[in-house]
């Protein structure tokens, strides 16, 4: 309906102010009337096949795991290589690079140093229950029996003081 007013008076005073007037935007009636058809949109490539603009080439690749792999880096962490050769102004790639690029190549990237081997533990043997000792059966303590004044209803004996509350509430009471 406002886009047959824009229509009717384009050819009078102009798209753009026949836009403001009838109050559509301008873009979306060009969009609406255009007489070219629309731009084909091109085919989504998969994000696996996309080539990252900032990736590392093949020969930096190389270079760090040659870095990586040298005997003077051979024991340190991807954080630790990483630290050293910034001190010395040299960057070849970030930690997070680093420990992916060892995940690629290796599949994993876990610590590289080598780990302590400790002999396997040697679990103590469980006593046998016919054991020179005993019967090997044990049987728990049975608890003590009620005695009669339980019984009958009163758990403390008939001599027994009634307990005094030693709480200040408790002292206000009994001294009104």
């Amino acid at each position: 309906m406002l886009e047959d007013g824009v229509k009717e008076l384009k050819d009078k005073i102009g798209i753009s102010a026949a836009c403001r007037v009838m109050n559509v935007p301008r873009q979306s009636f060009h969009r609406h009337h255009r007489l070219s058809p629309a731009p084909p949109k091109p085919a989504p490539v998969p994000h696996n096949e996309r080539v990252q603009p900032q990736a590392l080439t093949e020969a930096e690749r190389e270079t760090v795991h040659q870095v990586l792999a040298s005997d003077r880096f051979a024991d340190a962490s991807p954080a630790h290589v990483h630290a050293t050769l910034l001190d010395e102004d040299h960057y070849l790639c970030s930690t997070t690079t680093m420990y992916r690029l060892i995940r690629q190549k290796y599949g994993h990237a876990t610590d590289r140093r080598d780990q302590a081997v400790h002999p396997a533990r040697v679990t103590p043997a469980r006593p046998s229950l016919s054991s020179p000792r005993g019967s090997g059966s044990w049987t728990p303590p049975t608890p003590p029996t009620p005695n009669a004044s339980a019984a009958a209803g009163s758990a403390l004996p008939s001599s027994t003081p009634p307990s005094t509350s030693t709480s200040p509430r408790a002292r206000r009471r009994r001294n009104r």
